[in-house]
């Protein structure tokens, strides 16, 4: 399938699972291919509410990302700022002096919690990720479609492609990559930053 017929099949399926729907919404970390979903909306035309959790765990590249691609799509976008509260938890340790337990707690709340009082708060009930099966054993059962215990649906799009299919899509669009940015969230096992459990 070429690049341009996996779009075109993307967009079909996303259009018809949110056609006259408002309670949808995505989340970013501005992160390396963090253009792609904005990208896919503003194809079908929908403006999208988007959720960000700020915090000092991810880095490198983030405020440009974030600066250029708010100013090319338009997006109903919530910035969670979460510094404070990490700062609380880590005690003035840096976060790798931490044990692996407090690690992966602090992961976890950093962003379920704000996600939580999203979803409540703007009454959504479909959240859009970028997530796909090849990108961390932990993900290779993703689908398209997914129950969570958020009382929310998950939808992940691209759960099919492959890594070379999103450098093609990335290449072919002309696409901005965030290529220096790095999530401490993600140096665990699973390579998970604790959203997607």
């Amino acid at each position: 399938m070429s690049s341009r017929q996996l779009m075109d099949k993307t967009l079909e399926v996303l259009d018809f699972s949110l056609k006259g729907r408002d309670d949808f919404f995505l989340t970013t970390s501005f992160g390396y291919q963090s253009e792609m979903l904005f990208f896919l909306m503003a194809e079908l035309g929908l403006k999208p509410k988007c959720l960000y959790v700020r915090s000092h765990l991810a880095l490198e590249g983030v405020n440009d990302q974030m600066e250029y691609l708010l100013s090319k799509y338009d997006v109903d976008l919530t910035t969670v700022d979460r510094n404070e509260w990490l700062e609380t938890e880590m005690e003035g340790l840096s976060f790798m002096e931490l044990p692996d337990l407090k690690r992966r707690y602090i992961c976890k709340q950093l962003k379920r919690a704000p996600l939580l009082e999203y979803i409540k708060n703007k009454s959504c009930k479909i959240w859009l990720s970028g997530i796909r099966r090849d990108q961390t054993s932990s993900r290779s059962e993703t689908k398209f479609m997914s129950v969570t215990d958020l009382s929310v649906i998950k939808l992940s799009p691209l759960f099919s492609w492959s890594k070379s299919e999103v450098k093609s899509f990335i290449s072919n669009n002309q696409l901005r990559v965030n290529s220096r940015y790095f999530d401490f969230c993600k140096v665990n096992e699973n390579k998970e930053c604790g959203l997607h459990v």
